[in-house]
């Protein structure tokens, strides 16, 4: 694995700053996902959704990455490409479990095609910039896979996975499972100590993090925070500071080269997400699958009747905008 002796915040910036300006990834991670998802969106049926899979991962990673060069730049507009290579991620998970649930061949004989560690950072991710709402599904289905073992079959296990589940109880009041959290027991038992204690509990959790980017040479297993924009991003440190804050609870970050750049002061209100895409993808899903709202807990589904904020023609969370064409506004 990476130490936190290699972690080095201002190169790994300049590294991803550099593999996002890379013609062939840009043709590969960009351009090409987006000329993917422009012919899919544009077709009369979308029966074979099967095609977008991939296209919104990389357009996911690329935006994500990008997005954070930006932000740790100083630049505040990247805050919208971060948080649209989570939806584009988001959309991905969504897509590949439903087609996995379909697929008739038995459990333990197909590929798992999520990860808890990219479910768990997506989820991370969405609590610290507000966008929870977009991933009660994806947690309810982890929540239900780690109980049975369905959940990353095959694929190794993480903390973080039940971490970031215990932070969405903790946002939502209510009440905690007790788990084994590893790295993170520390910050909940420490969670109404003084705030000295806690942070302590805290920047244990930041050299995790920084221990966990970069796998060590021949491993197979990929670490937690390997992808990008997580490298340089720590979202399940930013999720449990924006959860002190929604709680108002100290939210004094410590003093760590993890939390050196722009995530430990974000913004308390992210500026919105004025793409159509995620409003064509809402509806291309809904014609491939029409019963994809059972992806969503019943929880939540109760929750967006009442309040009338379930996917809509603005997109996820009516974050998407009114107008656009979806051909000059993907990716951009």
């Amino acid at each position: 694995m990476g130490s936190s002796a290699e972690w080095d915040l201002n190169k790994l910036a300049r590294e991803m700053w550099e593999w996002c300006k890379d013609p062939d990834v840009v043709e590969t991670k960009r351009t090409g996902p987006i000329r993917e998802i422009r012919a899919f969106l544009a077709q009369k049926t979308h029966d074979d959704i099967y095609r977008l899979v991939f296209p919104l991962q990389w357009l996911g990673m690329w935006e994500g990455a990008y997005g954070a060069a930006l932000v740790l730049g100083g630049k505040d507009e990247g805050w919208v490409s971060l948080n649209k290579g989570l939806l584009f991620q988001v959309w991905h998970m969504r897509i590949a479990l439903r087609l996995y649930d379909l697929n008739p061949i038995p459990p333990e004989r197909k590929t798992f095609p999520v990860s808890q560690a990219q479910a768990a950072n997506a989820i991370a991710h969405a609590i610290a910039v507000g966008l929870e709402g977009e991933v009660g599904w994806l947690a309810a289905r982890m929540r239900a896979g780690m109980k049975d073992g369905s959940f990353g079959r095959g694929l190794p296990a993480t903390p973080l996975a039940p971490y970031v589940l215990t932070l969405l109880d903790l946002l939502n009041m209510e009440p905690i499972e007790e788990t084994a959290l590893g790295p993170y027991q520390g910050i909940i038992e420490s969670w109404t100590a003084d705030p000295v204690t806690f942070m302590e509990a805290l920047s244990k959790a930041c050299d995790y993090h920084v221990s966990r980017f970069r796998a060590a040479d021949g491993a197979s297993e990929e670490p937690e925070f390997a992808e990008y924009p997580y490298v340089v991003f720590p979202a399940e440190i930013s999720a449990t500071l924006r959860v002190r804050m929604a709680l108002d609870m100290s939210a004094a970050a410590p003093d760590h080269p993890l939390l050196s750049g722009c995530f430990a002061d974000m913004p308390t209100e992210m500026p919105p997400i004025r793409d159509a895409v995620f409003a064509h993808l809402a509806r291309a899903a809904k014609e491939a699958f029409p019963d994809i709202d059972s992806d969503f807990s019943a929880a939540k589904a109760a929750k967006e009747a009442a309040t009338g904020a379930a996917d809509g023609p603005g997109g996820p969370g009516g974050q998407a905008g009114k107008s656009g064409d979806m051909a000059a506004e993907a990716g951009t």
